[in-house]
């Protein structure tokens, strides 16, 4: 399990979040970025989506929820239960959330891609 910290000092994030876009309807993103050289242990917000965290840092974001690591980028999906997020020192993320319809369209449209040999 991962320990659990004091809550980061909030002058040391920096959140940037883009206007939503017509051209992606049910897809909203986050940008994060911790900047204190310490331990950062963070309890994530459940939410009614599919969520992408982009790993962006060098020393690597660990993801636990019901007793199970994940170390860099993770898909997490809407599953209930806890989920903490946490890394030593500097660290950098994206998370895009994609609302269930969007997820179930693109998801396909990857599957479909791969069967045929090709991209998305």
């Amino acid at each position: 399990m991962l320990p659990t910290g004091t809550p980061p000092d909030r002058a040391w994030v920096d959140v940037a979040v883009p206007r939503p876009s017509v051209r992606l309807p049910g897809v909203s993103m986050a940008g994060f970025r911790h900047r204190a050289p310490a331990l950062v242990d963070i309890a994530m917000v459940a939410y009614p989506s599919v969520t992408l965290l982009v790993d962006l840092s060098e020393g690597g974001v660990v993801y636990e929820t019901h007793g199970r690591h994940e170390r860099g980028s993770v898909v997490v999906g809407l599953l209930p239960g806890d989920l903490r997020a946490a890394g030593w020192g500097a660290g950098q993320c994206l998370q895009i959330r994609l609302e269930p319809v969007a997820a179930a369209a693109l998801f396909r449209r990857v599957d479909r891609a791969q069967r045929d040999g090709g991209s998305p």
